[in-house]
């Protein structure tokens, strides 16, 4: 640190506006001083010496903005990138049987690792929390790109899950100790904005680095990237701390912890996927990891530190905020795996250009977390007024996107997705925002960990209730359309048990030549007749049956409406 700057922390400190807890009350101070300073006859003398140590101050805490939203968005980039990649893994690998292991090893380890790593933010601060998980992400890309079998990609995989919870915690915590709580709801804009961006361009981005260079690159990449950033948020973050909390950290919470959600998590992302709802496997995560939450809310209630902050709970508004978040991550996931599968059916579209249509969605969430986000900074709207609009137009946006037909207009089906995107932006940065305004500062890290935390569990029950709606619509809609030729000599209108779980067809090739179809139909048992009549009737079957997925979307995102409801400002608890 210069001398000069040295002189003006010393004079911050003499106002008592310099803490290291957080520069958010030096902030405004500083830009009122500024303002006074180059308007001043004096700049010549002293006045500019003094704005160029702010604007150096200033610069440098963009810088750390930009590194740990390169973090993150690496964190969040790396949860799909792996779904385009994972035909050319599995050819080089092996191991059809565990195709999802490589996704799901790195979404539970995230998730799980969340709340650990909030609340030792809490503690020894957000910049040696986030500096651990930027060096284990980035060292666990490298044997993660240099796999030889499935497993060990699995188990690296878990590794950088670690990491990228770690990451993605860091980043969001530092970026609340960073600003004031009325400037946060602009940076959860931001966070809203990076989410969506690596979300959606995750696929396309790992397609384009598999067909070119190969899919190890799609780990590897994330080596460079994460030395950049580390090197960016080591010169740039100031060594922030909570501050008040040195107590130490509740070390058998965080095993109670893994052991309770671990089994949950992965039975949520496994069940109907890799093993059979009421298989064995799926029961004893589900009935084990009931055990140990109870075990583990005991043992948090009588600790003196708790892993899991049970005190944010009894702060009004953080309940329902993080209830609405859930829902926020069903919505969010549930569109952004089937608005493809949508225009595949509906329109006949290729891979490549259903998926270009998520653009669409991404943009409006970037508008609409901008929106949303400068409204509450500027204190032109409640929480609660913006997250009853936000998710207004979510329920417009889902409600419109049930009722495409095939054949209809691509312009009005992206306007509808336009639509979806505004009101989940809005909600990603509304909710975020009044959870982390409602904390005080000591809380920030658990309060950001548990606001991440809920939003991928919502996220794994939108995709697995979605999924598991589908299936069952789509059984229907398909026995409905046979059953008329009950009559009709040869054929059998009874379809046999699971006949569907036995097909190997893919959705994407609905609109296509039926010749296909027919012979894979057929291949699963059915008659000739019926696998003609259901050839016939898939197209629309599956399009009305992924409809209904987003009118159940739909039914979701209502209950975020009415919990919002119960939200208050600031200003209105303060007043009320």
């Amino acid at each position: 640190m210069s001398d000069r700057v040295t002189a003006l922390k010393d004079v911050f400190e003499r106002r008592g506006l310099w803490r290291k807890t957080s520069v958010s009350n030096t902030l405004p101070w500083l830009r009122g001083m500024r303002r006074r300073w180059t308007r001043s006859s004096r700049v010549a003398d002293l006045g500019g010496t003094m704005a160029d140590d702010f604007e150096k101050i200033r610069r440098r805490l963009r810088l750390a903005v930009v590194g740990m939203a390169l973090g993150m968005f690496l964190a969040v980039l790396s949860q799909t990138v792996v779904a385009t990649a994972m035909p050319a893994i599995i050819v080089e690998l092996g191991g059809f049987g565990r195709y999802a292991w490589v996704a799901t090893a790195y979404l539970v380890a995230a998730t799980v690792t969340m709340p650990i790593a909030g609340r030792i933010a809490d503690i020894y601060g957000c910049k040696r929390v986030l500096l651990a998980g930027i060096g284990l992400f980035t060292v666990a890309s490298i044997p993660a790109g240099m796999s030889q079998t499935l497993n060990e990609l699995v188990a690296y995989r878990a590794l950088q899950g670690i990491g990228g919870g770690v990451v993605m915690i860091g980043s969001l915590v530092g970026m609340a100790q960073l600003f004031p709580p009325q400037r946060r709801a602009r940076y959860q804009a931001l966070v809203a904005m990076v989410y969506a961006l690596a979300s959606v361009l995750g696929p396309a981005l790992g397609g384009f680095i598999t067909d070119g260079v190969g899919w190890s690159w799609v780990f590897l990449m994330n080596v460079p990237l994460g030395a950049i950033v580390l090197a960016v948020v080591v010169r740039t973050l100031p060594n922030l701390q909570a501050g008040t909390d040195v107590s130490r950290p509740d070390y058998i919470g965080m095993v109670l912890l893994v052991l309770a959600v671990m089994p949950l998590m992965f039975a949520l992302s496994s069940g109907g996927v890799l093993f059979d709802w009421l298989s064995w496997q799926i029961v004893v995560c589900l009935a084990f990891g009931a055990v140990m939450t109870a075990v583990l809310i005991t043992m948090e209630m009588r600790t003196e530190s708790p892993i899991l902050t049970v005190d944010i709970y009894r702060i009004r508004g953080v309940p329902v905020s993080l209830a609405a978040s859930v829902l926020t991550g069903f919505g969010f996931y549930a569109a952004l795996l089937f608005v493809p599968l949508l225009l595949f059916s509906a329109s006949g579209m290729s891979a490549s250009a259903a998926g270009s249509h998520l653009t669409p969605m991404l943009l409006g969430m970037v508008v609409g977390a901008v929106v949303m986000g400068r409204r509450l900074s500027r204190g032109k709207g409640t929480h609660r007024r913006l997250a009853l609009t936000s998710t207004g137009l979510a329920i417009v946006g889902l409600f419109l996107m049930s009722t495409v037909s095939e054949g209809a207009s691509i312009l009005a089906t992206d306007g509808t997705i336009v639509l979806v995107g505004l009101g989940l932006g809005g909600m990603l940065a509304t909710f975020g925002s009044a959870v982390q305004g409602a904390v005080p500062p000591n809380m920030l890290g658990a309060a950001t960990s548990s606001l991440s935390f809920y939003r991928s569990v919502g996220g794994m029950l939108g995709v697995t209730a979605a999924g598991a709606v589908l299936t069952n619509r789509l059984r229907e809609r398909l026995s409905d359309a046979v059953s008329f030729d009950a009559s009709s000599p040869g054929t059998s209108a009874a379809l046999p048990p699971n006949w569907l779980g036995n097909v190997q067809l893919d959705p994407r090739s609905v609109s296509d030549d039926q010749t296909e179809i027919v012979a894979e139909l057929a291949r699963s048992g059915l008659d000739p007749p019926v696998a003609e009549a259901l050839a016939e009737a898939f197209p629309s079957a599956l399009t009305g049956a992924i409809g209904e997925v987003f009118l159940v979307t739909a039914a979701v995102v209502v209950l975020a409406f009415g919990l919002s409801l119960f939200l208050r400002s600031q200003n209105e608890e303060e007043t009320g």
